[in-house]
Parts: C-alpha cells; sequence; structure tokens
C-alpha cells in the first residue's frame, strides 16, 4: 500500500477511460434541479482538514488523550492497517468480489498504487474518520488510526471500491449533488445498512416494514452533509430527487448483503455481471 504525500501520488490516468457507452451516459445525466458545487469535495478545505495527508496539509496537535488511546504511533498505526488490507484482500470475500469486479471492468487494482494507509484527524465516525475513496488521486484510502479493526478496514474498503468502480464504469460529475447522493446511497444499500449497523447510527431506530430504505436514506443524506460538505436542504432533496433510481442499482455485488449467507450468494452470482 502507498504511504506516499499527496504530492507523490501518481494521477488518476492510471485507469483506462471507460467506454462512454449511451446507459452510462443516460445514467449519469443530470437531473432537473441539480445543484452543481463550485468544486468536488475532495478538493475542499474541510476534505484537507479531515485527511490532511491526503492533500499535504498539517494536521492539528494531536491531545493527551489521543496520544493515550496511541493515535501518535502512525509507523505501528500504518502497519496494522496494511496488514489488515492484505488480508482482506486475500482472505475476505466481499473485498476480492469487488477486486475482481474492477479487474473486469477493465480497472485492475494495484495495492501498492490504488490503496494507502494513513493518518487522518482522529474521530470515531466510521462514515467519516476511516477514510474513503479520493477520485482527484484515484485511491482508497483508510485511516489507520481510526479505523483499527480488520471489521473497520473491511468496511472501509468495501465502500471506498464502491466508489472506484462508480469511477471507473459511470460518467461521474463529483460537483453534482445529485451524482454524490446517488453514490451514496449506493454505498449504504450495498453496505452500511444491515439492522445492525442501523441501529448503531445515532438516527437508527426499531422497526421493520421500509426500515432499509429508510437506513439508506438517512445514511446517505449524513453522509453528503458530514463526508461531502453539502447543505442539509440540498443533501435532503438530492437523495429524494435520485433515491428510485439509485436504490435499485445493485451492480456489482448484485444484492444487499445482510448476512454470511448473502456474501455467498453474491460470489456465486457473480458469473451473473461477468466477473467470476
Amino acid at each position: 500500500m502507498s504511504n506516499s504525500t499527496a504530492n507523490e501520488v501518481p494521477s488518476a490516468t492510471s485507469f483506462a477511460a471507460p467506454a462512454e457507452d449511451e446507459s452510462a451516459q443516460s445514467a449519469q445525466a443530470a437531473s432537473p434541479g441539480a445543484v452543481i458545487l463550485e468544486q468536488s469535495p475532495t478538493a475542499s478545505a474541510s476534505f484537507a482538514d479531515l485527511y490532511p495527508f491526503r492533500r499535504g496539509t498539517p494536521s492539528r496537535p494531536i491531545t493527551s488523550w489521543e496520544k493515550f488511546l496511541g493515535h501518535e504511533r502512525t509507523g505501528a498505526l500504518r502497519n496494522v492497517c496494511e496488514e489488515n488490507v492484505l488480508y482482506c484482500a486475500q482472505s475476505l470475500p466481499m473485498v476480492r468480489h469487488m477486486l475482481q469486479a474492477l479487474k473486469a471492468a477493465g480497472c485492475p487494482v494495484m495495492l501498492q498504487r490504488h490503496l494507502s494507509c494513513e493518518t487522518c484527524q482522529p474521530g470515531n465516525d466510521a462514515g467519516v474518520n476511516h477514510g474513503g475513496y479520493d477520485e482527484l488521486h484515484n485511491q482508497v484510502f483508510i485511516c489507520s488510526n481510526n479505523a483499527v479493526s480488520v471489521g473497520d478496514v473491511h468496511a472501509t474498503l468495501i465502500r471506498g471500491l464502491l466508489g472506484m468502480f462508480e469511477a471507473c464504469t459511470a460518467r461521474v460529475d463529483y460537483r453534482n449533488v445529485d451524482h454524490l447522493a446517488c453514490l451514496e446511497i449506493k454505498q449504504a444499500n450495498l453496505t452500511s445498512c444491515n439492522f445492525l449497523n442501523y441501529l448503531s447510527q445515532k438516527f437508527g431506530r426499531l422497526g421493520l416494514a421500509g426500515e432499509h430504505a429508510r437506513c439508506v436514506k438517512a445514511t446517505a443524506r449524513y453522509r453528503l452533509m458530514n463526508a461531502r460538505f453539502v447543505d442539509e436542504t440540498v443533501a435532503h432533496a438530492a437523495v429524494e430527487r435520485v433515491f428510485k433510481q439509485c436504490y435499485q442499482d445493485l451492480e456489482p455485488i448484485g444484492r444487499r448483503c445482510g448476512s454470511a449467507a448473502d456474501i455467498e450468494l453474491a460470489r456465486n452470482e457473480a458469473y451473473l455481471f461477468g466477473h467470476e
């Protein structure tokens, strides 16, 4: 995995450009009422503040409590993170599924180039502080000081690789809030909204009918506001506008995986998407 500074990260052109087919263009067409941001969220000062290593900006001084929790052990934490990434890539079916899907789409992942373990601003919010996908450098990054367990790394990898898959296969405008909303809906739909994960969120609630869709909407809105830095009113409107279409998009996993049995079924059905 890469641990170079942002200025040393190779450009996103190491992936072949996706085919400009008619379906991809229509899927990403701007919706009436879509809000266009002045810049991609990953180019913003808020992104650089959360993930200083990404943009070569200095992080804030670490507190005594964070030192006690071990956040200053950057080298050791990065080594553990890289070991967890390798374990996930070699042994865990969902990550292997995503890597095979990217390869089949013409965007093979090189661990040393496309995955990075690095230090971020300390925090416990899995959707914000554990890492993500940086489209400017075409890298999935893991916050080694925050995502410290195999489970943390696994969840962050899946979300990040889904973002990479969308960048590879779709015409995504990262300034278009509708496109960002669709990405967040897809990630929440396929990775974040099993029952226990939902109840652990501040917006979770007990219920049955319609709860998965409510979870996906709530998670997408939350991440738009806190990880994409979109105004609350704009985020809510974008999610509602694109939800029906984007909630039905299950590629490349093929199903919502809430259990080990679902993951195994997704792996067995990979041939349906052309990536065995």
